[in-house]
């Protein structure tokens, strides 16, 4: 049978307790997983954290994930507070240092809705901005049309509807060529609440 949520729990407090590293950081996201996925936000960022004080052992690939993925439970379980926000651009250094350049973006992607949440829509520009760079020169992924529409959700904000629409057009196109329903719901939001006229 599969663990639940409290066996995982203790199985990670006792390897934490006796400095079992390996055994750390293959439970503890698997504890925050399935913490996040019942709605225990506090108890999967817990479980991250725990991770994290351990992973200067780890693989790069596996810091970098670590440091999204707490960012990210963190940001829901207590908001967007300037550790949240490190905790990103530390996962852009570890990827950049492995060349990931999807995975640079995400992040960026990440930061520009998270400045975007703070009121620092200069910030949540140049972020997004940043995103597209990375991406620039890579085949076009899912990762492109998320950006896309990112940058399409922060013009429709702003009130630039053309541009808005134009970008979200992109996204959408690119989800449709690469089957991918998430950014294109999110694109096709967007581009409805710019131009709810043209729907």
């Amino acid at each position: 049978a599969n663990p639940t949520p409290l066996d995982l729990d203790r199985r990670v407090h006792h390897a934490a307790a006796i400095g079992d590293t390996a055994r750390v950081l293959a439970l503890a996201p698997q504890a925050a997983q399935e913490a996040a996925r019942v709605g225990a936000h506090q108890q999967a960022a817990a479980h991250l954290a725990t991770g994290l004080s351990h992973a200067t052992k780890a693989p790069l690939a596996q810091q970098a994930q670590l440091h999204e993925d707490w960012s990210y439970e963190a940001g829901i379980a207590i908001g967007i507070n300037d550790d949240i926000i490190a905790a990103r651009h530390r996962a852009i250094g570890l990827w950049r240092e492995l060349g990931k350049k999807d995975a640079i973006a995400r992040n960026y992607r990440w930061l520009s809705r998270m400045h975007w949440y703070r009121g620092e829509a200069e910030l949540a520009y140049d972020y997004i901005g940043q995103a597209l760079a990375a991406l620039d020169g890579l085949s076009e992924t899912e990762e492109h049309a998320w950006a896309y529409s990112a940058l399409s959700q922060m013009h429709m904000l702003n009130d630039r509807t053309d541009d808005a629409v134009t970008w979200g057009e992109r996204a959408i196109s690119l989800s449709r060529k690469l089957g991918a329903n998430e950014p294109r719901i999110h694109a096709l939001n967007n581009v409805a609440s710019a131009n709810p006229d043209g729907v």
